[in-house]
């Protein structure tokens, strides 16, 4: 059985469960937002990671581009009107 790093606190954990053994991050959340520098999708932890890259929660745009609307949860598409993020 493989391990897996926990993308909140960096410690490696089994593969087979469901939050970190460590920190208790819950792995079956989808709470991805798209990294300011990359723009691939990463966890909300302030660390991306595909590039490394440290960001604020300040950076995360809260508003749909396309519509101007508020955007309540960290989604792949605009939640109004559907435009991908």
């Amino acid at each position: 059985m493989d391990d897996k790093k926990c993308p909140k606190c960096g410690e490696w954990t089994r593969e087979d469960v469901y939050s970190c053994e460590h920190c208790d991050h819950d792995f079956t959340t989808q709470n991805r937002v798209r990294c300011p520098r990359c723009k691939s999708y990463t966890e909300d932890f302030g660390v991306c990671e595909n590039c490394d890259y440290e960001y604020e929660d300040s950076q995360i745009s809260e508003y749909c581009p396309k519509c101007k609307r508020k955007l309540t949860n960290s989604h792949m598409f605009c939640e109004h009107c559907g435009y991908p993020l």
